[in-house]
């Protein structure tokens, strides 16, 4: 039985969502039920532009359909709306049991926008966010998603010392595929831009073929080979780091896990052009196949779940 399956049989006889031992097995939502249970998957994050009361109606939903009872959901509000919507969302977490954290997707991309919605005062919305989710509930969370070529950005290093260290999770992808055997330099960065978090490796377990150069110099795109070789390197790079305790989590992008044909990001062309689904479909489940393989390593071969790594 793995660890999803634990947190839910928890929550159905009355218990607290279990929390998590170990590391983090992060996917964002639509996976096959089955695929969660095959990753030990222990928070699931969804993306929402809602109010906070209907983006927790959605929530609670995805939780029964997926059969996960950690959850994030990444909000997509603008500047005037976030601090007070942060302070909601602080309220409300005490009794909705699923919510663990809030977050910020594409952290400095929305930064660039409240600085230009807000006249330069990005930083402040930035802070009273921080502070807000902890008003009513000091156990909530509040995280961001980053990328290995935004860490040497202006705006994050303007953002004050203490504001940085209020934010508890980041999540770092690779942009570029070929930048994989930098990450640990790149977890380096971003544990020294922002400490007080955890960082969890963000994994695309998707053909990105289309959407971006292999490489960050050269701009030349992937070969199929290249594509699926280079996923592997990178998964296996951060394995490497969750194992000695450098990370605190994964979190694999887009989900969809076991339902790949299914995703809606197939129809943007600039994701994988329409000549190329069938092979875009195919690349993404060989690297779900990958994950999961990779994963595996994670596991004692015999042991209750909550020892996958301590």
């Amino acid at each position: 039985m793995r660890l999803a399956s634990l947190i839910v049989a928890a929550s159905a006889v009355g218990l607290p969502a279990y929390a998590a031992v170990g590391p983090e097995i992060v996917t964002w939502v639509g996976n096959d039920p089955g695929w969660n249970d095959r990753l030990g998957v222990t928070l699931m994050r969804q993306g929402c532009d809602l109010a906070p009361i209907d983006c927790l109606r959605r929530l609670t939903v995805a939780a029964k359909a997926q059969q996960v009872s950690r959850w994030a959901v990444a909000v997509k509000r603008d500047a005037t709306k976030w601090p007070d919507e942060a302070l909601e969302y602080s309220q409300r977490s005490l009794t909705e049991p699923l919510l663990v954290e809030i977050d910020i997707d594409d952290f400095l991309s929305a930064m660039k926008t409240w600085h230009v919605s807000t006249l330069g005062r990005a930083n402040q919305v930035l802070e009273a966010v921080t502070r807000n989710v902890k008003h009513h509930n000091a156990r909530l969370r509040f995280g961001i998603t980053l990328y290995e070529d935004e860490l040497d950005s202006q705006l994050i290093a303007w953002i004050p010392t203490e504001t940085r260290g209020r934010v508890d999770r980041v999540s770092l992808y690779l942009h570029y595929r070929a930048n994989a055997a930098n990450y640990a330099r790149y977890l380096a960065d971003a544990r020294r831009l922002f400490p007080g978090a955890d960082i969890w490796a963000g994994s695309y377990a998707y053909d990105r073929i289309d959407y971006l150069p292999c490489d960050q110099s050269r701009r030349r795109r992937c070969s199929v080979d290249e594509e699926i070789a280079l996923y592997r390197e990178s998964l296996r790079i951060q394995i490497g780091l969750l194992r000695d305790g450098s990370l605190a989590g994964i979190e694999f992008y887009p989900g969809f896990f076991g339902l790949e044909d299914q995703w809606q990001g197939w129809g943007n062309v600039r994701i994988c052009r329409p000549e190329r689904r069938r092979e875009c479909v195919e690349n993404t489940r060989r690297m779900r196949a990958i994950a999961a393989e990779e994963l595996e390593t994670l596991r004692p071969v015999t042991g209750s779940p909550a020892a996958i790594l301590r």
